[in-house]
């Protein structure tokens, strides 16, 4: 009897097979040219570094010319193509410009990459706070005049790091952030990772670049038709030490980058410059059409044009569709199901309140109509009912910051103990623990549980052991 020795394959093909509409990353969503010239030539495109083949980290030819394009295309100073995602372009930076005994700003529901990064680099990590909606049970923005007292407060941190859009599409004032950082020296780095389209048309939020950030990486696959894992950094000021920026990008990326993924940045690129425009034209039309032939797009639940209209936020990618569904019988989980199995539709991500849908440049009449109809038949399935109310509490923690007692690159070798909650008043955490917002922490690694943690894990019953330093 053979051994199934492709499970991973099996899988891959199976979910090809279940779902017909991608409403996620990669940006090509399975279709579209790009990803036809790729497969067509994939056995050409599959090389390593050697003779009459540029090299990644000491381009010189064809590579350094597609780089150069990119950024002469976009207006920055440099551009650089990466093979490990936005993740390593992130990391690099942070290493480049702070190190052991500098501090940086950087978000409370930073991306793990932001975390590492800083842990990698030996700096201290200093935390502002997003907005909180706590009706929808979502962060939102971040406030350039909260960002101005962080700089007050924290004179000397050389630098900080502002990730926008967010998951949601939520978009910060870029401008207005980048206006102080210049006022008050500070390097800004923008985890653009969700917005690499951005800069390709008018309908869309500023890019940090236009916006004059010292630094923007985008993880290019998200949005645009490259392949999965690749991305770009840019670098858009004088301010930033480049030689320092290649060195960190040569130690964290593979010695064998992969030639598929970086000619898939190539005709991304070539796509996006080219016909970004009227693409992303056709995109905005398709959603507008499709939402007006909605009854009620905000009593369905579709959030991002009403909280800018509130001023809520200060703008929104309008390719992520976000459904609230405060008003249904039916969570998150079971509506992402139902979406799966009765409409062949996968989405983006869930939270406790939330699904997020992503749509793009490759499939938008498939996507936005089938998105369209399951909408439609969701108040059926799901029963909007707005006497039924969840306690809105659990997401009213006022994001509380512990004292941090331990820096990450410290608390990562700590030795360790696991316990219970009700022990761990004035100890140190080993690990993160998450509250119902996505990618918001009630706790962090290296801080000290007081009340304040202990009484918003208790009111959302939080019983698993918890791993705190011995």
């Amino acid at each position: 009897m053979k051994c199934n020795m492709t499970p991973l394959y099996n899988s891959l093909i199976e979910y090809s097979r279940k779902i017909n509409h991608r409403m996620h990353m990669p940006g090509h969503k399975g279709k579209g040219d790009i990803l036809k010239a790729i497969a067509e030539n994939l056995s050409i495109f599959d090389l390593t570094e050697t003779d009459g083949i540029d090299s990644l980290f000491s381009s010189s030819c064809a590579l350094k010319q597609s780089q150069e394009k990119v950024a002469q295309a976009l207006g920055t100073n440099q551009t650089f193509f990466l093979v490990n995602g936005a993740t390593v372009g992130l990391q690099a930076a942070i290493m480049a410009v702070v190190s052991k005994g500098d501090s940086i700003l950087i978000p409370r529901n930073s991306h793990r990459s932001i975390l590492h990064g800083v842990l990698l680099s030996g700096a201290t990590p200093v935390y502002f706070s997003p907005n909180i909606d706590s009706t929808h049970g979502f962060a939102t923005i971040f406030e350039a005049s909260e960002i101005e007292k962080m700089f007050s407060m924290n004179s000397s941190a050389k630098a900080i790091v502002v990730t926008n859009p967010s998951l949601y599409g939520f978009c910060s004032d870029i401008m207005s952030i980048s206006s102080l950082c210049r006022k008050h020296n500070k390097i800004l780095i923008v985890d653009e990772a969700c917005g690499a389209h951005f800069p390709f048309s008018g309908l869309l939020p500023d890019s940090g670049i236009s916006c004059g950030a010292d630094i923007v990486i985008h993880g290019t696959h998200k949005n645009l038709s490259s392949l999965t894992q690749s991305g770009m950094m840019h670098v858009n000021s004088s301010v930033v030490d480049i030689e320092m920026l290649k060195h960190y990008l040569m130690i964290l990326q593979s010695s064998s980058p992969s030639y598929v993924l970086l000619v898939s940045l190539e005709l991304a690129m070539r796509e996006a410059i080219d016909d970004g425009k009227s693409l992303y034209s056709d995109l905005y039309q398709e959603i507008i059409s499709s939402s007006n032939k909605l009854i009620d797009a905000r009593e369905l639940g579709i959030v991002s044009g009403y909280l800018k209209k509130n001023g809520m936020i200060y703008d929104y990618d309008f390719t992520k569709i976000v459904v609230n569904l405060n008003n249904s019988i039916k969570n998150s989980q079971e509506v992402s199901n139902w979406l799966a199995d009765m409409h062949k539709l996968q989405n983006e991500f869930f939270d406790k309140k939330n699904i997020v849908f992503t749509v793009g440049i490759t499939d938008m009449h498939g996507c936005i109509n089938a998105l369209h109809t399951a909408l439609e038949q969701l108040s059926k399935y799901a029963v909007l009912d707005y006497s039924t109310k969840e306690n809105s509490s659990l997401y009213c923690h006022g994001i509380h910051i512990p004292e941090m007692s331990l820096l990450p690159a410290c608390v990562i070798r700590a030795n360790y103990e696991k316990t219970c909650l009700s022990q761990c008043l004035g100890r140190i955490s080993k690990e993160n623990i998450y509250s119902w917002i996505a990618g918001l922490p009630v706790i962090r690694a290296g801080e000290v549980f007081d009340s304040n943690v202990l009484a918003y894990l208790e009111n959302i019953e939080y019983n698993e052991d918890i791993k705190v330093v011995a």
